[in-house]
């Protein structure tokens, strides 16, 4: 089974620049492994952080590390949270959302070429990864940075299908080696006894039920 996230190109740049100019800097220096959660609020997507705010964040995460007053969970006083994930490590990593995107998404919404774009990727790389393997070869896709909403994005209703159903669509006779496609929300995610980790995302608790995006034809009902 492959996890992957579902992230644009912009987004993925952000993640790192966020790594490299507040995270590297505590690297070592905390007690466990924390996020940065950072929700953005450009509904374009654009994703522009000033770097005078990225370096306010560095000096606040360092101020707090020497006065002793780190909390699991606090906010800081740029908007964004830091939260302890796991005891184990000594590192923070960057978790960056987009704002939610429209329930009547469509493809002429200034944001969705790119975001199309991503996810007609990571597909197409699943499938090539999955060449020579015996089924069942599945894919879950992890959208909650993205701002997609599966009830309205990856669901049915009397207006027709959701923007996700419609993408799959266009790309269902182009796969060879996927047997069933899954979303993840962005909750805790555990698959037959192990867990699995989409990126930077940290998780404990016990699966949900993971919605069913595609399944090739004469493959049986799998549950994930």
């Amino acid at each position: 089974m492959e996890l992957t996230r579902l992230q644009t190109p912009k987004l993925r740049s952000l993640e790192n620049t966020v790594a490299v100019r507040v995270c590297a800097a505590v690297k070592y220096l905390l007690p466990g492994t924390y996020i940065l959660h950072i929700h953005l609020t450009d509904p374009l997507g654009r994703g522009r952080i000033a770097p005078k705010v990225l370096k306010q964040t560095e000096e606040e995460i360092l101020r707090i590390l020497k006065d002793g007053t780190l909390k699991d969970s606090q906010q800081l006083s740029v908007g964004f949270v830091l939260r302890k994930v796991k005891s184990e490590g000594s590192k923070l990593v960057p978790w960056i959302t987009s704002p939610p995107l429209p329930f009547d998404l469509t493809d002429a919404h200034p944001i969705t070429k790119e975001l199309r774009s991503a996810f007609e990727e990571l597909i197409k790389e699943a499938d090539l990864k999955f060449r020579g393997y015996d089924p069942h070869r599945l894919l879950l896709i992890d959208t909650s940075q993205s701002g997609l909403d599966l009830e309205f994005h990856a669901g049915r209703s009397k207006d027709g299908k959701g923007i996700l159903l419609i993408w799959m669509d266009a790309l269902c006779h182009r796969i060879l080696n996927i047997d069933a496609i899954f979303l993840e929300p962005g909750i805790g995610v555990r698959s037959w006894g192990g867990k699995v980790m989409a990126g930077h995302k940290y998780v404990e608790a016990k699966a949900g039920h993971y919605p069913e995006l595609w399944r090739r034809r004469g493959v049986p009902l799998l549950l994930v």
